[in-house]
């Protein structure tokens, strides 16, 4: 199966994380700090070098302290979410979150080597801030990594190679399963790839 460039940009994150190689920043505003804290987390779960379900189950905090799930759920639906019902929406958002926690968590095994820097100083960017972090691979390649964090302190959006929005991808991605199948088996496939994810 042909790899996206936003699945290549999460394991260049996953492998850089791993190695737990963070530059230090000598100040940090609010946003940029959430976002390390995020990273600080993060390899704080890699370097417990459990399964993946452990991971998961390591991380889900991690995540839903740093990313805005409801927010992020309702932008990747777009124009669809005002067409479920609270609970089809209740449902969504949950199943939303545990394939976020999953595919972070699939991805994010041992590696070496790796590096990322973060930015100390975030830019406006709409209604949040845009925060900034380089991604140095094991053979010197550089991958951005930037995060939209709102004025609430919770990332709602991920840049990978600094461009490509996440959730934007992702819209496009279920947009047509919804518009096929329905609501219904939108969340029953992500609840499906879940599990596999999380199998591997």
């Amino acid at each position: 199966m042909r790899t996206s460039r936003r699945e290549i940009g999460a394991l260049v994150l996953g492998i850089a994380l791993a190695a737990g190689s963070v530059a230090p920043a000598s100040s940090d505003d609010s946003a940029t700090a959430v976002v390390r804290r995020f990273y600080d987390g993060m390899i704080a779960v890699m370097r417990s070098g459990q399964a993946t379900r452990a991971r998961f189950d390591q991380f889900k905090p991690v995540m839903m302290r740093t990313f805005d799930v409801p927010v992020m759920a309702q932008r990747v639906l777009g124009s669809h979410w005002s067409a479920l019902s609270p609970e089809a929406r209740k449902r969504f958002q949950a199943a939303y979150a545990d394939f976020i926690v999953a595919t972070y968590a699939s991805k994010l095994d041992t590696y070496s080597g790796e590096k990322f820097d973060v930015e100390p100083s975030g830019e406006a960017r709409g209604d949040g801030t845009l925060v900034y972090t380089k991604i140095v691979d094991s053979e010197g390649a550089e991958h951005a990594v930037n995060y939209i964090v709102g004025r609430n302190g919770k990332v709602f959006d991920t840049y990978f190679d600094g461009t490509i929005s996440d959730v934007a991808a992702r819209r496009s991605e279920f947009t047509g399963l919804l518009q096929r199948s329905g609501p219904g088996e939108l969340i029953q496939s992500l609840m499906d790839r879940t599990r596999k994810l999380l199998d591997r």
